[in-house]
């Protein structure tokens, strides 16, 4: 057991876990995410994989498929607990999608929604929001 997971290594230096996953991962990492046995949306783990990294209960699969920034604000949305729980990379893409959206948000920002009010604030590094992007009920930024 000499692999870096701590799990026995196969052949080519790479467990039966992570090799799958490198084997298994989608040709476009920007629409969807790789197999993983932790949900990217509400850190569930399981002991087999969600095949597109995001749970059934978060997200439905067809959606996981070609995650959109409408995916995401739906499934935030519906479960905004879930906001804390989210993995760095869904947080990023939110963040990519929002600067797409409005050029004038600074370099660095933190985000929070809003499920009531249908908003996503923006906060600057000191914590001070600077901007609220709205959301209609089709979950598209507006």
């Amino acid at each position: 057991m000499d692999g870096k997971c701590g799990r026995m290594p196969m052949e080519n230096g790479l467990c039966e876990f992570h090799w799958n996953i490198l084997c298994c991962s989608p040709a476009h990492p920007d629409k969807s995410f790789p197999y993983s046995d932790k949900c990217k949306m509400c850190g569930m783990c399981i002991r087999g994989f969600f095949e597109n990294g995001i749970c059934q209960s978060c997200m439905p699969g067809s959606e996981s498929k070609n995650i959109t920034i409408r995916s995401i604000i739906k499934s935030i949305h519906n479960k905004p607990s879930n906001f804390s729980k989210c993995d760095d990379k869904i947080i990023e893409l939110i963040k990519r999608e929002l600067v797409k959206h409005n050029n004038d948000i600074p370099r660095y920002f933190n985000i929070r929604f809003n499920a009531r009010e249908m908003k996503i604030h923006i906060f600057d590094e000191d914590g001070q929001m600077i901007d609220n992007v709205e959301y209609n009920a089709n979950f598209e930024l507006i």
